[in-house]
């Protein structure tokens, strides 16, 4: 019996949930009696003591909401730097190689239709790969696939989410309250003193990331980087009081057992069925709804170029540089892993989804958004297709001789 199936997986099933919510969406925005806009830009309200912030349904789903979601992503990577797959220079150039490749030649697919347009500003629609939909697929026929497969496209993804933050920060940044930003690095500053001093209760430490992410969306920052920072600062293990900065610039010797696993481990696992089941589908629902129309004569560049970085950018980037990358002494091939299953990676990480949506909203115009929503969805789901076909041709097994 299948060890792994959409009712035993959470990734599978997670997956199922995120498509499903993407459809209703499309099916709610394009019925207009069922006021899809209305509902998700109707106002709301949060108090507390003296501080009242208001904005749409929509904007707290984005701002607050995918916070947690970029909670989570940190919480991986910093354990995939420090224990995983990124830990040593050998492990870590091939995803590192790949994913710059993944993120490279997409955005040069997407200016070469883009370029000089009102939509190019979206350059950064076709950077990240999609984890959850790209893990789904994979996990679909996870009996069949190498077993590195998996943590080398998480490795991947990872990176060029972690790419995307920046770009958030450093792009996306119209105007900053420095007041505020200097409080947004005091609190940040606490929080790495309370790791280095061995603080270690899960909610001092929540209490304090949530003070940050006040602080960072005041400051007219995009909110979700609090949740990177609070990430970095979040021990890793109980006892360890050099922090995430300092494993990272001194290494435990070879040899020697690290700590178990700790409070940074806790909110990894304990963020895991939020994002899956609840964040990522509302993210889906309040972002995926667009009129199903042809896209206006002004916003068929940006159209194109998503499609050309999503479905073609993407898998030419990262099949070549892995390839490229493991001609290189010091990268290290994932074990089983071939140039067919490189093709069917490359297909997947096509899948754009929750940053290439988050992009456009960041990133376009209110009447752009749709059309670029709907290329990401169609390209999306064009190269999650042709990836999970390239996927079954790359494992199924020889006929039996004789």
């Amino acid at each position: 019996m299948a060890t792994t199936t959409w009712r035993r997986d959470p990734d599978v099933l997670g997956g199922l949930v995120l498509l499903l919510a993407a459809g209703l969406a499309l099916a709610w925005a394009n019925v207009p009696a069922l006021n899809y806009r209305e509902v998700w830009q109707a106002e709301a309200a949060v108090s507390v003591g003296p501080f009242e912030s208001r904005h749409p349904v929509r904007d707290w789903v984005n701002e607050a909401l995918m916070a947690l979601f970029f909670l989570h992503v940190g919480l991986v990577l910093k354990r995939e730097v420090l224990e995983g797959d990124l830990s040593t220079r050998r492990k870590a150039t091939l995803p590192a190689i790949t994913a710059f490749g993944g993120m490279a030649v997409p955005v040069a697919f997407f200016l070469a239709f883009a370029w000089g347009t009102s939509g190019a500003r979206a350059w950064s629609a076709v950077l990240a790969t999609d984890i959850a939909f790209s893990a789904m697929v994979l996990r679909l026929l996870a009996r069949r696939v190498p077993p590195a497969l998996l943590p080398f496209l998480l490795a991947v993804t990872i990176l060029d989410d972690t790419v995307a933050v920046l770009i958030i920060a450093v792009v996306y940044t119209e105007s900053v309250s420095f007041a505020w930003l200097a409080a947004a690095a005091l609190l940040f500053a606490l929080l790495i003193w309370m790791d280095r001093s061995g603080v270690r209760h899960p909610v001092v430490f929540a209490f304090v990331a949530v003070l940050l992410w006040v602080a960072v969306f005041a400051a007219g920052l995009h909110a979700t980087i609090a949740g990177v920072l609070a990430a970095i600062a979040i021990p890793l293990d109980p006892s360890h009081r050099r922090g995430f900065l300092g494993r990272v610039l001194h290494p435990a010797p070879r040899g020697r057992a690290e700590p178990r696993p700790g409070l940074a481990k806790n909110f990894e696992e304990a963020t895991a069925p939020w994002v899956t089941f609840m964040v990522l589908p509302l993210f889906a629902l309040a972002n995926a709804g667009v009129d199903v129309e042809m896209p206006s004569r002004g916003s068929l560049p940006l159209v194109a170029g998503i499609a050309a970085g999503l479905v073609l950018g993407k898998p030419l980037g990262v099949i070549g540089f892995a390839l490229l990358a493991e001609r290189f002494p010091w990268a290290s091939a994932p074990a089983g892993v071939k140039t067919r299953h490189l093709v069917a990676l490359g297909l997947l990480s096509g899948i754009g989804f929750t940053m290439s949506i988050f992009f456009l909203e960041l990133a376009v115009p209110e009447e752009q958004r749709g059309p670029g929503t709907l290329a990401v969805l169609v390209s999306s789901l064009l190269v999650g297709l042709l990836g999970f076909a390239a996927l079954l041709i790359a494992t199924r097994r020889p006929a039996p001789s004789g």
